[in-house]
């Protein structure tokens, strides 16, 4: 879903009437409801049965500062480049941290499937 997003703030600056933005609203909308409740769902599945209560609290915590820290960036790009630069740089980033997340997200999967019994394995494969 963080790829609906950056794709909708690369296309952003495509714009010229208020139903192609509208569309483009839409996307990232729907992309950030739906990417809202993964990462929820991927940390609750991240996390250790011991102290549980802490890690996901980090991981609000890393997530509530990223959703801060975007007024930010925003402010800060539009300040030094154009407003038109702001959603690119957003959609950059977008698209590497939609990387990031398919890469960790493999790997715990094939970590998950590696420590399973050879008869399960073989069944999932």
């Amino acid at each position: 879903m963080v790829l609906a997003v950056g794709v909708g703030c690369l296309l952003l600056p495509l714009t010229h009437d208020a139903l192609s933005l509208g569309a483009v609203m839409a996307l990232i909308a729907i992309g950030n409801g739906l990417g809202s409740g993964i990462v929820m769902t991927l940390g609750a599945d991240a996390a250790p049965a011991d102290g549980r209560a802490q890690f996901l609290g980090g991981w609000r915590l890393c997530g509530d500062l990223g959703g801060t820290g975007g007024p930010l960036l925003v402010s800060g790009l539009a300040a030094v480049f154009s407003i038109a630069a702001a959603p690119v740089a957003l959609g950059l980033f977008s698209l590497a941290g939609a990387v990031w997340v398919g890469h960790w997200t493999g790997r715990a999967d094939r970590d998950r499937l590696s420590r399973l019994p050879a008869r399960l394995r073989d069944d999932r494969a």
